[in-house]
Parts: structure tokens; sequence; C-alpha cells
């Protein structure tokens, strides 16, 4: 089972409309312990001409029927288009790993009476 978060940037080049037939490529651009980083993008299937629609960064983690994530088996790029899109998938990981930690840094204060969130 998986569950998913929409995290990064999404872009929508000309928007899918309703009705419209799309067809969907994903591609895995990391692996963590527990998540699996995969890029979708969509495009116009009534044109057979690749047009860009939709672009985003989807975030699964693995769950078990309780909601625990479990551990998923580590992803190693085969190809060059591969290899070309886990370089700046690490880097977001990176950026996003030094944010939430600047975060937790100021969530030290219980000084908010704003209720707390979990991950």
């Amino acid at each position: 089972m998986l569950r998913h978060s929409l995290r990064g940037q999404r872009s929508f080049h000309p928007p899918d409309r309703p009705g419209n037939l799309v067809e969907v490529h994903a591609r895995i651009l990391h692996t963590g312990r527990t998540s699996v980083l995969v890029t979708v993008e969509t495009m116009d299937a009534r044109r057979r001409v690749y047009t860009p629609a939709t672009h985003c960064i989807v975030d699964f983690v693995t769950v078990d029927v309780s909601w625990s994530p479990q551990v998923v088996p580590e992803w190693h790029p085969s190809s060059n288009a591969d290899h070309t899109l886990q370089g700046p998938a690490e880097q977001w990981l990176e950026l996003r790993r030094r944010i939430q930690a600047a975060m937790r840094v100021d969530d030290d204060s219980d000084a908010s009476a704003a209720p707390r969130t979990e991950d």
C-alpha cells in the first residue's frame, strides 16, 4: 500500500481539462528507506505529439495495513536519463532536509498556542 504527498514544484503548461485523454509517464527519481520519489508528466494523447501538460514530483511512503511505514527496496539508476534525473532529485532532498532541520530548531519553543502537527 502506498500513501502519497505532493511535494515540490507542480507546473501546468496548458492544463489538462476534464474529458481530455491524457498519457501519463512516471519515473522513479530516488528511494529512501520507506519512500519513493517519483516524477510524473502528462501529455495530450489524442494529438500524438509530446506536448507537456502537467509535471509534478510525488513522494510515496510505503505503509502496511495499520499505516506503519515499511522498508522499500533500494533503487539504482540504470540509464543515462535516470542518472540525469537523480542528481537534481538528491539536491532537492538535501535542501528539504535542511529546511526541516531549521524548522525543528524553531519548533523547540512552546511560545505558540497553535496546535502541533506530526510529520
